[in-house]
C-alpha cells in the first residue's frame, strides 16, 4: 500500500493547539475549510466517510448538514478530540488512509471526504483505489491539498514536475511537517486512473472576514493559491 509520512507524533503534540489555532485561523478556517465545505451539495441523509478527520472541524460541519458520517484518523490525539466534540452522531475510529479500508466491505458511501490529506501519501494509487470500491456508482469524492504551485516553493529539487518529500517549518507550533508534493498534472492524472472524473476544480480566495481580521495574511492568500480544492466523481 501507500507510503504515509511518519508526521504523527508530531500531529499528536500538538493536538489541542492545532484544534484551537484552525478553528479560526486565516490559511484553513477562512480560505481552504469554506471552499472545500462548499463543494459538498445537499449531504443530508448521505452516508458520508471522512479520511483524516483531524481535530473534528470538517466532521462537524458534516454532522450539522445531516450526513450519517463514518470518520477516521491515523492520529488517536485527534480521533479523541473528534469524539469528544461529537459524540454519538458520529462514528470515529482510528485509521490509516493507507492501509486497506476493511471497514468498507462494500461500496456503500455517497461521499468521501479527504481534506488536507493526500498530501502526507506518497502514492495516490491505492487510496483512490479504496474511494472508488467504498463509493456507490455515482458517488463523489471531495479533496483539498496543498495547491501545487505553493508546495514547489518548497521544492529542493528546483523541478516543478518531480514528485518528493518536502518540509513546513510552522513557527507558530514550533515543528517541521513532512509532505509529498507533485504537479497539477500528477494531480489530474491520479484521479483519472483512480477512476474518478473531476467536475469542479477551485483554486479558493479568502473570505472577507479574512481581510478585516488579518490583513498581511489576507494579502498573501488573494495572491497567491495557496490550496487546491476538486470535486470528483466515481466514473
Amino acid at each position: 500500500m501507500d507510503r504515509t509520512l511518519p508526521n504523527v507524533e508530531v500531529y499528536a503534540s500538538i493536538a489541542e493547539a492545532y484544534a484551537a489555532r484552525t478553528r479560526d485561523n486565516p490559511h484553513n478556517a477562512l480560505c481552504e475549510r469554506p471552499a472545500t465545505l462548499a463543494l459538498l451539495g445537499d449531504i443530508a441523509g448521505r452516508q458520508v466517510l471522512e479520511v483524516g478527520c483531524g481535530p473534528g472541524h470538517y466532521s462537524a460541519e458534516l454532522v450539522a448538514r445531516g450526513a450519517r458520517l463514518d470518520a477516521f484518523d491515523v492520529n488517536p490525539a485527534f480521533v479523541e478530540l473528534t469524539r469528544v466534540r461529537l459524540g454519538a452522531d458520529a462514528n470515529v475510529f482510528q485509521h490509516d488512509a493507507a492501509a486497506a479500508w476493511g471497514f468498507a466491505a462494500s461500496a456503500g458511501y455517497d461521499l468521501v471526504l479527504a481534506a488536507l490529506v493526500l498530501d502526507y501519501i506518497e502514492d495516490w494509487g491505492a487510496i483512490l483505489g479504496e474511494c472508488h470500491r467504498a463509493l456507490r456508482p455515482d458517488g463523489v469524492v471531495i479533496a483539498s491539498l496543498v495547491h501545487p504551485c505553493a508546495a514547489a516553493e518548497a521544492s529542493r529539487s528546483g523541478d516543478y514536475f518531480q514528485r518528493e518529500v518536502i518540509e513546513g517549518v510552522w513557527p507558530s507550533y514550533g515543528v517541521t511537517i513532512r509532505c509529498f508534493r507533485r504537479s497539477l498534472s500528477d494531480v489530474f492524472a491520479a484521479f483519472a486512473a483512480g477512476g474518478f472524473a473531476i467536475e469542479r476544480l477551485v483554486e479558493p480566495r479568502p473570505v472577507d472576514e479574512c481581510r478585516t481580521r488579518y490583513p498581511e495574511k489576507y494579502l498573501g492568500l488573494v495572491r497567491r493559491p495557496g490550496f487546491l480544492c476538486l470535486r470528483a466523481r466515481r466514473a
